[in-house]
């Protein structure tokens, strides 16, 4: 549901519903460690239509909220966006011990760098 369409079945505004995610988000990440992170799996989507990408990577060990990070775009530059964040929340790229990516040429040079 979007951002738009949700807060006019809450009878919120859309700045008030924005304000209350991003508190929550927040505070999800102040607690994240990813310390132990050894496995990842991306997953590309596409919001709206035409090509405004947007990539979700999770750990696939977890069972309970899996997502660890999400970002816009696709390709190399997320991959290094979730090296970058594993950084900041205590993960070490050098632990990743497996990754299952789809067979994207953009995925591809990601995976060699």
């Amino acid at each position: 549901m979007s951002v738009l369409t949700a807060p006019r079945i809450m009878e919120m505004t859309d700045t008030r519903l924005r304000r209350i995610v991003h508190f929550y988000v927040r505070q999800a990440l102040g607690k994240l460690d990813l310390k132990k992170l050894s496995a990842f799996g991306p997953n590309e989507t596409v919001s709206k239509r035409g090509h405004n990408y947007f990539m979700v990577f999770i750990e696939p060990e977890r069972t309970a909220e899996p997502v660890i990070f999400a970002t816009p775009g696709k390709g190399k530059e997320t991959v290094q966006e979730l090296k970058r964040f594993m950084e900041n929340h205590g993960g070490d790229a050098d632990s990743i011990v497996a990754a299952g990516f789809d067979m994207s040429e953009a995925f591809l040079s990601a995976a060699e760098d």
